[in-house]
C-alpha cells in the first residue's frame, strides 16, 4: 500500500517514545500490506479493530491509530496516532 502521514507517526513517536517500536512496526505493515478490501483489512488486525464511520481505529495498547483506506486505490491515510496516557 502507499503510506500517507507517516509523519503522524513520527510525531508520537516524539511525544510517546515507549510506543516507537510498536509504531515502526505498524509502519512496516502498513508499506508491505497488500488488501484488497476490508476483509483483509480484518484478518491483518481484527482483534485490535474498529470500524467508525469509514475509518479504522487500531487499538495499540499505548496509542490509538486512525486510518482512511482506499483499497481500489491502494492508499492508507493515517489520519490520527494519540497515545493514551
Amino acid at each position: 500500500m502507499i503510506v500517507v502521514g507517516s509523519s503522524l507517526l513520527a510525531a508520537c513517536i516524539a511525544r510517546h517514545p515507549p510506543a516507537a517500536a510498536t509504531l515502526r512496526a505498524l509502519s512496516a505493515v502498513l508499506v508491505h500490506a497488500e488488501w484488497a478490501g476490508p476483509d483483509d483489512v480484518r484478518r491483518d488486525f481484527g482483534a485490535v479493530m474498529t470500524e467508525i464511520g469509514g475509518a479504522i481505529v487500531l487499538d495499540l495498547g499505548q496509542v490509538l491509530v486512525t486510518l482512511k483506506i482506499n483499497h481500489a486505490l491502494g492508499i492508507v491515510r493515517i489520519a490520527g496516532a494519540e497515545e493514551r496516557i
